[in-house]
């Protein structure tokens, strides 16, 4: 895998590239979930993605043995890049109460809106990010006022290095009876502004201390 960053823009040997890539494809284990990914059949890069995720996060856990998940997330660079923390908010509409839970994330899914117009048009993927941090209305009921609804919202409580977004296209069309794929253009600013969609106790990811080289 880091063959496949160190060339990715590399203008070298296409060769080079290909064999990275059947190398890293290969190092999947013979699982039921990676079996799919054994031919040459089109499949979801999103999904191996994740697979190659968790599964150099498990060969970590178990190089390292017994020794504590803080010592893990120390050396695991699934841990130390890709992943961060969602906080869950849930505020009952009648006292006011606030329910909260972490959870671990290590890729964004972001809902692209139904292209109506069916001609490609401009999305900003700051809007996007909106649409997934927006508070939502459900049915709860409130252990302390019984109230039956309540408010839910995301906010990131510890941010990745790297964040991954994962554009969902896939969309059902109800006059064809088919699935079809969203062809908004998304619009990628230089510089994503997320600080709205942070909590107020925010932190960030391990510091980055590249090895010390000697040279002789």
């Amino acid at each position: 895998m880091y063959n496949l960053f160190r060339w990715k823009n590399d203008d070298g040997s296409s060769t080079r590239k290909k064999n990275a890539l059947k190398r890293l494809k290969n190092s999947l284990n013979g699982s039921e979930m990676t079996k799919r990914f054994s031919g040459y059949l089109q499949n979801d890069a999103h999904e191996f993605m994740n697979i190659c995720l968790d599964q150099m996060k498990e060969e970590v856990q178990e190089a390292l043995g017994e020794k504590s998940e803080d010592i893990a997330a120390k050396v695991c660079p699934v841990v130390r890049n890709f992943e961060g923390s969602l906080r869950k908010y849930i505020k009952c509409k009648g006292c006011k109460d606030v329910v909260t839970k972490d959870e671990l994330f290590n890729h964004l899914s972001l809902n692209i809106p139904h292209n109506q117009s069916r001609s490609p048009t401009k999305v900003q993927l700051t809007r996007l990010l909106g649409r997934f941090f927006q508070a939502e209305e459900l049915e709860r009921s409130c252990e302390k006022c019984k109230c039956a609804t309540a408010v839910q919202y995301l906010k990131i409580r510890t941010l990745p290095r790297v964040i991954i977004l994962h554009l969902l296209r896939s969309e059902f069309d109800q006059y064809r009876g088919t699935q079809e794929k969203n062809s908004h253009r998304i619009q990628v600013d230089r510089f994503l502004e997320i600080g709205s969609f942070c909590s107020s106790d925010i932190s960030g990811p391990p510091p980055f201390v590249p090895k010390k080289t000697s040279h002789v």
